[in-house]
């Protein structure tokens, strides 16, 4: 019923009749609608070409933390809603070669 009802209001759920949806992806989609709906940045800044992935010299070099800290400034100035304090967070992402040992982390 619920799924129903999203779908008479919801044109973009509706769009593949008879597909299963999944909840994970209904759940996602709703946060989503209510995030943008609730957020309070109304006129973001410009999307901020930055170096997505960090070697472990950067990371030496200014510290860990103020990498974090630059990367969760920046997407606050992009949203800004009760759901991005109460739902989101960062994660810290290490990728490792295995024939050079190259690391490199992104948040």
């Amino acid at each position: 019923a619920f799924l129903e009802t999203l779908c008479r209001h919801c044109p973009l759920v509706a769009e593949q009749p008879g597909a299963q949806q999944d909840a994970h992806e209904v759940l996602n989609f709703l946060l989503d609608a209510l995030h943008e709906d609730l957020n309070k940045i109304r006129s973001p800044p410009s999307y901020k070409e930055g170096r997505d992935f960090l070697s472990e010299d950067d990371i030496a070099c200014r510290g860990e933390e103020r990498f974090a800290a630059e990367a969760w400034h920046d997407h606050l100035q992009r949203h800004r809603s009760m759901l991005v304090d109460l739902c989101q967070g960062q994660l810290r992402s290490q990728v490792r070669c295995c024939e050079c040992s190259y690391s490199s982390v992104t948040f």
